[in-house]
């Protein structure tokens, strides 16, 4: 996720985990707020998103999640990703 030699200051992480694989979803401070999205198997990182944005659309995103789960949705998907705390 990051170059030995940068500095990241970790804000907040939720891990999603479903099967044997998961995604975790995280806030980071690389020169400003930093959105990083990590899938993996097994322990193993197969993918990260990493996206450069600002505090504005930082909250922009958070409040379309916020309004989105309001939303009425039908059963769940029965293999759904679920919330599991991101170990270190």
């Amino acid at each position: 996720m990051s170059k030995d030699n940068e500095q990241i200051n970790l804000k907040d992480k939720l891990y999603l985990h479903v099967g044997n694989s998961g995604v975790t979803f995280s806030i980071t401070d690389r020169h400003g707020p930093t959105i990083e999205i990590s899938s993996g198997a097994f322990g193993n990182i197969r993918n990260t998103f990493v996206v450069h944005t600002n505090k504005s659309d930082l909250r922009r995103l958070g409040e379309m999640f916020l309004r989105c789960s309001e939303l009425s949705y039908p059963d769940p998907y029965c293999h759904m990703a679920r919330s599991q705390k991101a170990t270190e």
